[in-house]
Formats: structure tokens, C-alpha cells, sequence
């Protein structure tokens, strides 16, 4: 018997999803998938257009929103641009559900701030898993807020600062005291976080793509990223991190003393990964958390900025 996906997630108590597709069988299936997780609280629109009218009156009410990409009416492309525009939805976690695998089709919608793509015809396993990641990531873009209230702290008055560390108890540490100081400081903290753990497992540890997705189907990913830590080849190894705030943005450095990697193949949507239990946090970084963001050959620096002054 399947694991209940609530006995491995931490979320809110019924948390709402929004749920939009024109095809009844697929909402039909998708409520038989969520038989199992009964934390969240599904609303099913057949109609896009209603859909969006719902979403716009009350967007902060919802943990997530999934939509098709072809619907009569508004298409899950429109209306997850028209979402991403509005101050309440830049971080909402958005998933589009489509039988296209075109790779022009797939990028327009990652661009445009898609948090994954499931491709149909869906799999239960996959939709679950996906959906709780998404749920997990609102779930602590939530508890940053609230803890990052106050935007007048001594982080907003630093210009320039270099820090290093070793561990992901400390990758939170610093992301949570930078981020302070940035216009969102829970995306910023988010993005941090992505990129500088990134870059202490995949980087200085060496934790290969698909030594991960083993070590996380097993549960042992962080037995052995301190197992690593405290070997002898990679116990020197330290991230550095460059802070940089100007008029214009605030700069971040990252710096392993990894040997690199192919940064290009990571850096956008594929479908060779479209199943894979992890792989999404240096895409999401990229369209959602930061405004720009570089990385510099051979793969072990990364330079992410967050603009200031808005309009």
C-alpha cells in the first residue's frame, strides 16, 4: 500500500489548490490522486475564464494553482502571465499541466514563471510529488514572511560584506540575515538558499546529479552530505559569498571550490528530468527569485542580483 503523501509533507492545515482544465476526465483523475492528501483543500474549474476571475478577487487564499495549457476562453499561458504580474502572485506557485513537449513551448512557460511542467498523460506518483514541492516551497515562502517583517534592519545598511561557510545549517543562517535586506526578503531568502546549497552538494561535496536522486529516494541525503563534510578531501572547502548593494541592486557572489559543472543543461526545463524527484531549484532562482542571474565557466561562481526601486 502507497505511503499517504501527508504522513512526508509539512503544510498548512488544508491548504486551497486551484485547479483549471477544460477536459472533465482530467479533473475527475486528478481527484482520485488526491483521494491520499487529504491536507488539501481542491477547487475544480472547468471554465478558464471563471477560473481567473476567482483567482484575481481572492489570489492570497490559495497554496497553489495548476493549470492546462490549452483551454478554450483564457489558456494556462495567459493566465499565468496575467497572474505573474500581480504583486500577490509573483511567488504563488503555478503548475501547468500539457501534452506538449515542444522545447520552445516548455521554456516560453518556464520564463514566463511556471513552476513545473507535468506532461500528460499524468502520473499519479509525479503529480504528488510535484505538488507537494510546490506546496512545501509556499508553505516556507509563508513562514519567511512572517518572519521577515521588519525591512529596516542592520542588513539594509551593509554595502559590502564576504562570508564564508561550510553547511547547509549555515547556507540558512546567512541567506536568512541577507535576505533581510532585499525588497522580498522571503523570495530573496529562497533563491539564497537554492544557489548556496547548490553549491556546497553539488560543488564543494561533489554529490553528483543522480547520486542525489538515489540519495533522496532513500532518505539518506543528509547522512551523507555530513558524511562528506567531515572527509578529509572536501573538509577545506568553503562557499564564498560576495554582498554588493549599489543604487540600482543588490549583487550576490557565490563561489565554490568545486570544479564546476555544465550549468547550461540545468538552467532551463528539460524533459529528460521531467520526472526526477529534485533538479528545479536553480531554474526556479533564475525566473522567479532573482532579476538577473550568471554563472560564470566552469560552473563553480554564480553572480545573482535583485533590482532595487521598482517601479
Amino acid at each position: 500500500m502507497a505511503t499517504p503523501v501527508t504522513e512526508r509533507i509539512h503544510v498548512n492545515p488544508r491548504q486551497k489548490v486551484l485547479f483549471v482544465d477544460d477536459d472533465q476526465d482530467t479533473l475527475q483523475l486528478l481527484q482520485v490522486f488526491l483521494n491520499d492528501f487529504p491536507e488539501v483543500e481542491p477547487e475544480f474549474y472547468q471554465d478558464s475564464v471563471k477560473a481567473l476571475e476567482v483567482l484575481t478577487k481572492d489570489p492570497v487564499s490559495y497554496a497553489a494553482v495548476v493549470l492546462d495549457w490549452n483551454m478554450p476562453g483564457y489558456t494556462g499561458f495567459e493566465i499565468l502571465t496575467i497572474l505573474r504580474k500581480m504583486p500577490e502572485c509573483r511567488y504563488l506557485p503555478i503548475l501547468m499541466m500539457t501534452a506538449r513537449t515542444s522545447d520552445q513551448d516548455i521554456q516560453r512557460g518556464m520564463k514566463a514563471g511556471a513552476f513545473y511542467y507535468m506532461i500528460k498523460p499524468l502520473n499519479r506518483g509525479f503529480f504528488l510529488t510535484i505538488l507537494k514541492s510546490a506546496l512545501q516551497a509556499q508553505f516556507h515562502l509563508t513562514e519567511l514572511k512572517k518572519e521577515a517583517t521588519d525591512y529596516s534592519n542592520a542588513s539594509t545598511m551593509l554595502s559590502h560584506g564576504s562570508f564564508e561557510l561550510r553547511t547547509p545549517e549555515e547556507s540558512e543562517q546567512i541567506a536568512a540575515w541577507l535576505s533581510r535586506g532585499c525588497p522580498n526578503p522571503a523570495a530573496a531568502n529562497l533563491g539564497l538558499n537554492e544557489l548556496i546549497i547548490n553549491a556546497i552538494e553539488h560543488g564543494n561535496l561533489e554529490i553528483t546529479y543522480d547520486e542525489k536522486t538515489q540519495l533522496m529516494k532513500s532518505d539518506n541525503l543528509r547522512n551523507e552530505i555530513s558524511k562528506r563534510l567531515a572527509q578529509e578531501e572536501y573538509a577545506g572547502r568553503v562557499v564564498k559569498i560576495e554582498f554588493e548593494r549599489t543604487r540600482e541592486k543588490i549583487l550576490f557572489t557565490i563561489t565554490d571550490d568545486g570544479r564546476g559543472f555544465d550549468y547550461n543543461y540545468y538552467l532551463d526545463f528539460s524533459l529528460e528530468r521531467a520526472y526526477d524527484n529534485h533538479g528545479r531549484g536553480i531554474i526556479m532562482a533564475r525566473n522567479l527569485y532573482f532579476d538577473e542571474m550568471e554563472y560564470i565557466p566552469p560552473g563553480n561562481k554564480v553572480i545573482a542580483s535583485i533590482h532595487l526601486n521598482k517601479n
